[in-house]
C-alpha cells in the first residue's frame, strides 16, 4: 500500500448582482472567496463523528426583505455599514454536484442600505453562525435603495489534488 497522496481542499466563488429598480442590472463576475478554518475543522470532524449536521440547507433562512436573520436557520447573511447590522437573505439552493454545491441568496430593499459584506453559514444565534463557511467582501460597498434587490450566489466546491 502505498502513500497517502491526495488532498481535498474546499474552494469557494461568490458572484453578486443589483437588479435596480429602474430595471438597469449590476453585477460581477464570479471571485474567489475566503473559506473559513472552521469549516476546514469541521469538515475534518466529520470523518470520525457518527453522526454530523451542519449543512446549511437543513433549515435555510426565508425571508427576502432586511430580516434579522433567524436563529438556529443557516445560509447567507449581508452585514450593512452606517450602522453596521446583519440581515438573513431569502437562501435556496441552486444546484448540486458530486464535489461541489451553489446556494444563491435574495434579498429586496425597502429602504437605503450599504452592504459591506456576506458571510455564508450553518445555524444561526445571535450575532453569528455556529459554523461559519465562508466570507466575501465587497469592494466596493454595494449602494442599494428602495426596490433594488441583491441576488448573491455563492459555490462551494470541494477539489481534490
Amino acid at each position: 500500500m502505498g502513500k497517502l497522496t491526495e488532498i481535498l481542499r474546499p474552494s469557494g466563488t461568490v458572484k453578486w448582482q443589483i437588479i435596480r429598480r429602474d430595471g438597469n442590472i449590476d453585477y460581477s463576475s464570479p471571485e474567489k472567496n475566503l473559506i473559513s478554518a472552521e469549516l476546514k475543522n469541521k469538515l475534518a470532524d466529520t470523518l470520525h463523528q457518527s453522526t454530523a449536521n451542519f449543512g446549511v440547507m437543513t433549515s435555510p433562512f426565508a425571508n427576502n426583505d432586511f430580516s434579522i436573520p433567524t436563529n438556529g436557520d443557516s445560509g447567507i447573511v449581508i452585514v450593512t455599514v452606517g450602522p453596521s447590522l446583519k440581515f438573513e437573505m431569502l437562501t435556496t439552493l441552486k444546484t448540486t454536484s458530486a464535489l461541489s454545491f451553489t446556494i444563491e441568496g435574495l434579498v429586496r430593499a425597502e429602504a437605503s442600505y450599504e452592504v459591506d459584506y456576506a458571510m455564508l453559514g450553518f445555524d444561526w444565534y445571535n450575532l453569528s453562525f455556529n459554523t461559519d463557511y465562508s466570507s466575501y467582501d465587497f469592494s466596493p460597498n454595494l449602494d442599494l435603495v428602495n426596490g433594488d434587490q441583491l441576488n448573491i450566489t455563492w459555490q462551494i466546491t470541494m477539489s481534490d489534488n
